[in-house]
């Protein structure tokens, strides 16, 4: 006996799996004992761990003692080694719980070392097994077994496609000592002789039922002749679909022995097999058709099979449509109509289960692609077929957002104000057409399919629709982009021509693929197209008598302005709202006072004192006229008369627009 040291340390290492069960049961795997500051290891019986996906595992290491005298360091391996491992991060105390998410063999070990010497040991190594927590069971159903005949499976589950092991002894005890696999797709190859040895079989789903997969083990011992028998058709595998005619594949002529024939299919409710081997196709899935020889007094009985494979019948679905919508933003498409499935045999219970239509973007325009998606089959006979495609892509219409026009009269208004725009002169307009709110976000969205705009959250106390905002940051050369394709998308013809075009998808590309950031002489000589019913900017002397709606005063609300009557620096919060929140002026417009500057088609100039007719502005200038006052402007800012103007080229968070039509 060895002498006792004061000190004695012995490592147990403990495999706890997780069950129902709280409390777990333990397995000695190792005990490490060692007089201190020497640790030596002593083995013991172990038992691998198997456990499915999710399931906990602990391992342990307990070690007599004060576990602070000693450092853990767990490893994890791929070979059955307690070498060459990769330590895993974290796993640095006496108890590790293996990571059992994802199905697969690890080797486990752990390194101890005492803290007082630096001396180190390990255990040996612990296999855990984590099986698929969606794995098939692998049964096997034995027949015709004598004593010493045996056979097994490993692992006794298994995933699609995983590859099992069945290992066997056949007795030796006759002439003829064979074994014969089936029941599965997959063929399994026959022993032909007495002894050891194993065969492997690749998990197949199709084999499953109820989570289980039977493969038959049937032992033959015989001193009788083999007369072996085959199928017409050789191939062992035999493949149709769901609503073929019945076929037949009997046993071919050739064999010696005059036992009866009989046939069985293992899946009878996917195919029935009669007396001659006529198969009728009664679902979609698989079976294995057995034709079996009894034995006589030379031969010995004889059995084959072969695999049918009934695959879904493929079906399409017609009937479906889409909606035309107004723009939102969204690719959400409204189906219409009624799905009809194609191909369905008669009497069996089928019905479409419903999906969703897109279109392929958010932006404004006719005969856009509509595409389904998400489109299945559900019904008692639903497996038996297979949608060969999505429904057929259909084109539906997005339209823009309408511009609620209101009707200006015609009339004669005296413009400016003194002081602040002089000369005051006196204008006659014709009547038209002018919008009720500013242009907003959603509605330049819908046509550019962009929002450039810097106010895009929803205001506190408003609907929480953003896209209700104004749009802004647009410069004047934007706003002849969005005028014209406005015009195009609604029929009507364009108002603005630029080196002969009205078409802006060809004046960005001479521009190089984008609107102009700076000075551009090209888009500075626009030209209003005579006769044109199209979307435009309201003039500077249209604003203005838009925005007086026949008042003489500094605002259309009076001499004065309050926070109920328009947005601006008081009020707002230094941020824009939703259009239409404060009152309309006599004619039906709203926000003419504040919120965001509009843009004017005039070029900057000065009044002149003279009575006008339909004024167009300066024939030239540096800067496009704005009017109307922003969040942030002051009280004086805001008056009908205020002029403001800017570089036709510059976008900013000030500035929005409105239009007119003739």
């Amino acid at each position: 006996m060895k002498r006792k040291l004061p000190f004695c340390i012995a490592a147990l290492i403990m495999i706890i799996a997780a069950c129902n069960n709280p409390f777990f049961p333990e397995r000695i795997i190792r005990e490490v004992t060692s007089e201190v500051p020497v640790i030596s290891v002593e083995d013991s019986a172990l038992s691998d761990v198997e456990c499915n996906e999710g399931e906990e595992v602990v391992l342990t290491v307990s070690v007599e003692g004060d576990e602070d005298d000693f450092s853990f360091q767990w490893y994890g391996n791929s070979e059955n080694d307690n070498e060459g491992g990769t330590p895993i991060p974290g796993a640095n105390g006496p108890s590790f719980r293996p990571p059992t998410d994802e199905n697969g063999t690890t080797y486990y070990y752990v390194v101890i070392t005492n803290k007082r010497n630096g001396k180190t040991t390990k255990s040996n190594q612990v296999k855990v097994t984590v099986n698929s927590a969606n794995a098939y069971t692998i049964v096997i159903d034995i027949s015709g077994n004598v004593s010493g005949d045996t056979v097994t499976v490993s692992p006794v589950t298994g995933d699609e496609g995983d590859t099992v092991t069945f290992t066997y002894t056949v007795a030796n005890t006759a002439l003829h000592n064979l074994l014969d696999f089936g029941g599965v797709t997959s063929p399994i190859a026959s022993v032909n002789n007495a002894g050891n040895g194993t065969r492997t079989y690749t998990v197949n789903t199709v084999d499953a039922s109820g989570g289980v997969i039977t493969v038959t083990a049937i032992f033959t011992h015989t001193n009788l002749e083999l007369d072996p028998i085959s199928f017409t058709d050789t191939a062992g595998h035999i493949t149709k679909t769901y609503g073929d005619a019945a076929f037949t594949n009997a046993i071919a002529a050739g064999y010696s022995g005059n036992g009866a024939i009989t046939y069985h299919s293992s899946n009878t409710t996917v195919a029935a097999v009669n007396g001659s081997g006529q198969v009728t196709i009664l679902r979609a899935g698989s079976a294995v058709i057995t034709a079996e020889k009894a034995a006589d007094t030379v031969y010995a009985r004889a059995q084959t099979e072969y695999t049918l494979a009934v695959n879904p019948k493929p079906v399409t679905i017609t009937g479906l449509s889409a909606a035309n919508k107004q723009y939102d933003g969204t690719t959400v498409a409204m189906v219409t109509g009624v799905a009809v499935i194609n191909g369905l045999i008669g009497g069996d219970v089928v019905t479409v289960s419903a999906g969703t239509a897109a279109f392929t973007d958010t932006l404004v325009g006719n005969g856009k692609t509509v595409t389904f998606s998400g489109y299945s089959l559900t019904g008692a006979d639903a497996g038996n077929y297979i949608l060969s495609a999505q429904p057929a892509n259909v084109t539906a219409n997005i339209s823009h957002i309408p511009i609620e026009r209101v009707s200006i009269p015609a009339g004669t208004f005296t413009m400016g104000q003194t002081v602040i725009a002089t000369p005051v002169h006196s204008v006659t307009l014709s009547g038209f057409y002018m919008g009720k709110y500013q242009i907003t976000q959603d509605q330049y969205q819908a046509v550019m399919g962009t929002n450039p705009s810097s106010f895009k959250s929803a205001v506190a106390g408003e609907n929480g629709t953003p896209g209700r905002l104004p749009v802004e940051r647009v410069s004047w050369y934007d706003t002849l982009v969005f005028c014209n394709k406005l015009s195009i998308l609604e029929g009507l013809s364009p108002a603005y021509r630029i080196s002969g075009s009205t078409d802006p998808a060809v004046w960005i590309t001479a521009n190089g693929g984008s609107v102009p950031r700076s000075s551009n002489a090209t888009w500075d000589a626009v030209e209003i197209v005579a006769g044109s019913n199209g979307y435009r900017l309201p003039t500077e002397a249209q604003w203005e008598y838009a925005c007086r709606a026949g008042t003489t005063t500094a605002y259309n609300t009076g001499d004065t302005i309050s926070d109920n009557t328009g947005w601006y620096e008081s009020n707002s919060g230094s941020k824009t709202h939703e259009v239409g929140k404060k009152p309309a002026n006599a004619w039906g417009l709203y926000d003419m006072h504040g919120n965001v500057y509009e843009w004017c088609w005039d070029w900057y100039g000065n009044y002149s004192s003279e009575d006008q007719y339909n004024p167009m502005g300066a024939s030239s200038g540096t800067g496009r006229m704005l009017r109307g006052g922003y969040c942030t402007s002051s009280a004086s800012s805001l008056r009908s008369a205020s002029r403001f103007w800017d570089t036709p080229y510059l976008p900013s968070s000030n500035k929005g627009f409105r239009l007119v039509r003739p």
